[in-house]
């Protein structure tokens, strides 16, 4: 089995766990991950997989979180079996709903293991799968959880009053963190306080015990799964409860760099029109800390999953869509109440995304360097120089780098909210600034964004291709202003097509052209200025001396006749 290639394909709705297992499966020898798809795309996936002659191995499918409408977990299930009686698949699901499981067990042809499990059990499971065995970890309606040991009653009770206690704490902070006439010293308060309470919260999790511990019970063909080895458990979100991260010492105090200076402003003075222009002043600022405060998030995140400098390169489009809904749901959660939240928004948030992806995100420059130099204190390339994470050309360049992140993603939010609630009377009123709350001035807004992104595309990106430069967003004393950083983007230039391609070669035309015809003109010029000052000036010259030589001749003629 260690000389054959496992294919494996991850079906789950959460991209962080999707990308915590697989950096995990994939240190395995002769495994690959061939698809990590959420579960409304896994039957084409499966089809465009097979069509390509490189079929699965194992299938490791979540089938129940979260809630989705017109997807029936049972019904994947089974229509997932019915089409492919052949292909070994693992429910690795959080949900511990017994009467659920034993449903699917009752289907037969599935194994099961819940999240939670270290990520060593999971490994061992996917061996008896692949040698042919079927692993339950779980057990039906008829056989309730057995606890292999029992803490004291006592204990387990204390457990959960601190963990009510700290989640009600956690609710208060939060709403205290939302007034809107909060001060700075206020705010940095209630988000210290935050931070306790979450380090607290962990600590009880971990130093606690829980109250059931799960074994394996054997499954209906009694064939029993191995009680699972207790090494550290599987890092992703969904397996186990997050932990803290201790973050390079140096990120807090750039990530506090920046929020202190958010606090001065952010007028717009690129020249240019940006989506968060449309914002009041103060929800503007509240955005743009959410947005910081989710960067913070996702790179802890990303600390704890213990992704690589190589894995920020090929994730970074995931890491990008991670952090944007994120910062999408905390922002416009607070503002927009439709009838079904948590379904609508999370649709919209999905039938939005590509847009927001063309036309923003997908265009954040130097965004796995900035991760890794923040994560992992890696070096920042400055002008094609290698410098320290302690130098300061470093320190300012990720500083320009970050702040451009959050304000970008900060406008992909907005232009969510454009696209999708432009009028909404619950956004209008409450965010927009009293200049825009008229349906012709959001509808002239828009239309300046629509032609600024087509300039943008069409003329100005393609000369900062071809110029080596990417032009960012920077912040300086409340204002934002537009600055440009050389970078290397041969390859961008490489994939010009079109009218892009063109205006590239317009401008290489233009840089062709424009020296040899100035020469041309000065050459010109030069010729012009000789004609007329050695040629018909001298002319001139001789004209005007004849003709004072005649009028001389005629005077002294003059003279003497009267003589």
């Amino acid at each position: 089995m260690s000389e054959r290639l496992i294919r494996l394909v991850l079906a789950d709705d959460d991209p962080i766990f999707r990308l915590g297992l697989s950096a995990a499966l994939r240190s395995q020898p002769n495994w690959q991950i061939a698809a990590e798809v959420a579960r409304a795309d896994l039957p084409s996936r499966l089809t465009s997989l097979a069509a390509s002659g490189s079929p699965p191995t194992l299938l490791l499918l979540e089938p129940f979180l979260p809630p989705l409408p017109n997807l029936e977990p049972l019904a994947l299930c089974a229509t997932l079996r019915q089409r492919y009686p052949n292909l070994p698949i693992l429910l690795l699901s959080g949900r511990r709903d017994a009467g659920a499981i034993a449903t699917l067990q009752a289907l037969g042809g599935f194994s099961y293991c819940p999240k939670g499990q270290p990520i060593e059990a999971i490994i061992a499971a996917i061996q008896q799968i692949l040698a042919g065995e079927t692993v339950w970890l779980a057990t039906t309606a008829a056989q309730p959880l057995e606890p292999l040991e029992r803490a004291p009653t006592w204990l387990l009770t204390l457990r959960r009053r601190s963990l009510d206690q700290i989640e009600q704490q956690l609710v208060q902070v939060g709403i205290e963190l939302t007034r809107e006439a909060l001060t700075n010293w206020d705010w940095l308060f209630w988000r210290g306080r935050q931070r306790e309470l979450r380090a607290a919260r962990w600590l009880v999790r971990q130093l606690l015990p829980v109250e059931v511990t799960v074994t394996p019970v054997p499954p209906a063909n009694g064939i029993a799964s191995p009680p699972p080895p207790s090494p550290p458990p599987l890092a992703a979100r969904g397996a186990i409860a997050p932990l803290p991260t201790n973050l390079p010492a140096r990120l807090p105090s750039r990530l506090e760099a920046l929020r202190t200076r958010l606090q001065l402003g952010s007028q717009n003075r690129t020249g240019m029109p940006l989506e968060i222009d449309i914002l009041q002043p103060q929800k503007r600022q509240e955005l743009l800390y959410i947005t910081l405060r989710e960067v913070e998030s996702l790179l802890a995140e990303l600390q704890f999953l213990a992704v690589t400098a190589e894995e920020l390169r090929e994730r970074q489009p995931l890491i990008r869509r991670e952090l944007w809904q994120a910062t999408t749901l905390a922002f416009a959660g607070k503002y927009y109440t439709p009838e079904t939240p948590e379904v609508e928004l999370v649709e919209r948030l999905v039938a939005g995304f590509p847009t927001v992806e063309a036309t923003v995100l997908s265009r954040l420059p130097l965004l796995p360097e900035l991760l890794a130099h923040l994560l992992y204190d890696q070096p920042l390339i400055v002008d094609n120089v290698p410098y320290r994470p302690e130098s300061p050309e470093a320190v300012a360049r990720a500083e320009l780098l970050l702040t451009h992140l959050v304000v970008q993603v900060a406008n992909a939010v907005m232009q969510f909210l454009l696209n999708q609630f432009a009028e909404a009377e619950s956004i209008q009123y409450s965010l927009y600034a009293r200049t825009y709350l008229s349906s012709r001035e959001i509808a002239r807004f828009r239309n300046d964004l629509s032609w600024h992104y087509r300039q943008t595309y069409y003329l100005q990106e393609p000369r900062a291709i071809f110029e080596s430069q990417y032009r960012l967003i920077t912040l300086q004393d409340g204002q934002l202003r537009q600055t440009s950083i050389y970078a290397p983007r041969a390859d961008e230039l490489a994939q010009l097509r079109g009218w892009r391609w063109w205006v590239t070669i317009a401008w290489e035309a233009r840089d062709a052209i424009a020296p040899r015809l100035r020469s041309l003109i000065a050459w010109l010029g030069s010729g012009v200025v000789y004609l007329l000052t050695q040629v018909v000036g001298k002319a001139i010259g001789l004209i005007g001396r004849g003709a004072l030589q005649g009028l001389g001749n005629v005077v002294q003629e003059s003279r003497y006749r009267k003589k």
